[in-house]
């Protein structure tokens, strides 16, 4: 699962985007310590990317409301191809 991170990260970051990587959070934390950590990260973000399959992780649909709390972007696979497009203006 880490390679599908790496990989967004990846796609995001030749797009030009600068990316925070909650799968690069190192640290001996229980669930709930890191998913605090992760929603406030998401706080300095713009933007969400939303892996596949996003909708059968808990932590992920917890992201995805913050986010959308937060109106940030959200880019999904309904939309990621806009979004991935180096023109893109961000």
């Amino acid at each position: 699962m880490t390679e599908n991170f790496e990989a967004a990260e990846k796609a995001l970051t030749e797009a030009g985007y600068r990316v925070i990587n909650p799968a690069k959070v190192q640290a001996d934390l229980d669930y709930s310590e890191y998913l605090t950590i992760d929603i406030i990260l998401l706080g300095r973000c713009d933007a969400i990317y939303m892996l596949d399959n996003w909708q059968d992780s808990n932590g992920a649909k917890a992201e995805r409301a913050t986010a959308e709390a937060l109106n940030l972007t959200v880019i999904d696979s309904s939309n990621r191809e806009i979004y991935l497009k180096k023109e893109y203006e961000k």
